[in-house]
């Protein structure tokens, strides 16, 4: 087993910066580079009690380097599983770099790969892949919520649902698996009555993941944000809307309609609601095939999105642009008319308006006035249906996890059709291993090589 080091705290200038070292050669490195103020040359880390602090100086080839806080984590017993030490330097980029330097120079360690760390706990069974996952969701939380849910899966909700259901599979399996074993044991009204049994088990399993599946999309929206899609016929002022919200000019706006071809998503926090607001391209009969996939391009943003702000410019009559915008939000829950251009003068026509609209606006997007009045009610749109994390409840967060209990449901459902007088049982117990290799990718039990490495290279390097 290879030792691994790398820097744990943002590149840049801070008060304090962390190393890592995590390896069977991790207190041999420190023996030669740590000087310890109580113990001096004589520190031995081995013979030191775990979980405890040592103040002194960092050294390359006699020079001090800096003073340091070290901290040691005696195997089994450290984030890793693996003698492990923390290095607490002052934060200067200089100074973290010559430490980093000083370690490598032992010849003992090897920089560390991106999330190899916790992967390192992975594999020596101090978290599952569920936890491992749930790691990098903490640090990359925008919203308390989003830390909450992924708190929850760290200290192991989520893997506990699924170990219920891998326990459910295997009572399921070997029930099957007796019929194969014992076949003349049981008559055929004992058969209809297992058969009769097991169906009720499976379709309650069913019930069980099936509620779970349907947590992902609140747990997308726990993590990513609520979706807020501003839509509108060309030059109707969306871009100035969406710079108005955000109160900087993020959009291009121009005179020449059509001015936005592709879409622009910027984040902000209403009342502590992580929202993206999504300016699109104006929606109208595409001239060419760069419009036209703008327009694709604002269908997609359409369907992605929890709310959508429908901009028409009230100077001008309305044309057959709006309506067709209004044609497309006819199935939008939470959709806002957003009147623009209130100072100039109103068009009369705009009086009646479009239909299918509970909420509408007068605004200049240019001016700010009535901007505030969408983002109040984007607000009171939100907590109507706002996700909020319940921590007595489990949900999904993750792409991955969703993927593998849906497949697992396949398997599942496969299953309960195929159960039949006729069928073979060996057949039948073969999806219900199918749905367990399915659980077992999802906590990595099994879980093939590249896509733990497809997960763990999403994280940042030290960690």
């Amino acid at each position: 087993m290879e030792t691994i080091t790398a820097i744990s705290t943002p590149v840049g200038i801070g008060g304090l910066g962390i190393i890592r070292i995590s390896g069977p050669r991790a207190f041999s490195i420190i023996r030669e580079i740590f000087i310890s103020k109580k113990y001096g040359k004589k520190f031995l880390p081995k013979n030191l009690p775990t979980h405890t602090l040592y103040f002194g100086f960092l050294v390359c080839r006699g020079k001090k380097i800096d003073e340091v806080l070290l901290s040691i984590f005696k195997s089994p017993h450290s984030y890793t599983g693996e003698d492990t030490v923390e290095v607490t330097c002052h934060g200067g980029a200089l100074v973290m770099e010559n430490a980093l330097s000083a370690i490598l120079a032992t010849g003992k360690a090897r920089l560390a790969e991106q999330g190899e760390f916790t992967k390192k706990a992975f594999l020596n069974d101090r978290i599952d892949l569920i936890q491992a996952e749930a790691v990098s969701d903490i640090i990359e939380a925008r919203t308390s919520s989003a830390l909450d849910a992924a708190v929850s899966q760290l200290q192991g909700h989520l893997s506990e649902k699924i170990n219920s259901f891998k326990e459910s599979l295997l009572h399921l399996l070997s029930d099957i698996e007796a019929k194969i074993e014992f076949p003349e044991d049981l008559a055929e009204s004992e058969t209809r009555d297992q058969n009769k049994a097991l169906r009720k088990k499976i379709r309650d399993l069913l019930k069980n993941i099936t509620s779970l599946i349907q947590t992902f999309d609140a747990g997308e929206q726990l993590r990513q944000g609520i979706n807020v899609v501003i839509v509108g016929a060309p030059n109707s002022g969306k871009s100035t809307l969406l710079n108005s919200l955000l109160g900087f000019e993020r959009a291009i706006v121009t005179s020449v309609p059509g001015t936005t071809r592709d879409f622009l998503k910027e984040s902000l926090f209403l009342e502590g609601a992580l929202v993206n607001f999504i300016d699109t391209a104006g929606m109208r009969k595409a001239r060419d095939i760069i419009e036209k996939k703008g327009v694709s391009l604002t269908r997609k943003s359409i369907q992605d999105s929890t709310i959508a702000l429908h901009v028409v410019d009230g100077s001008q009559r309305l044309t057959a642009d709006d309506w067709q915008v209004a044609r497309e939000l006819k199935d939008i829950k939470n959709k806002i008319l957003v009147i623009n251009k209130k100072d100039k003068k109103k068009h009369p026509s705009i009086r009646h308006g479009l239909p299918g609209y509970r909420t509408f606006f007068r605004i200049s997007a240019k001016k700010g006035q009535g901007v505030e009045d969408i983002k109040k009610e984007i607000v009171k749109t939100l907590k109507r249906s706002e996700v909020r994390y319940d921590a007595r409840k489990t949900i999904l967060t993750n792409v991955r996890h969703r993927n593998e209990l849906g497949r697992c449901r396949e398997e599942i459902e496969k299953t309960l059709f195929s159960l039949k007088p006729l069928t073979p049982e060996d057949i039948i117990s073969q999806g219900i291993k199918n749905a367990l290799h399915h659980l077992n990718n999802l906590s990595g039990a099994t879980t093939p090589d590249d896509v733990l490495n497809r997960i763990f290279s999403r994280f940042c390097i030290g960690k």
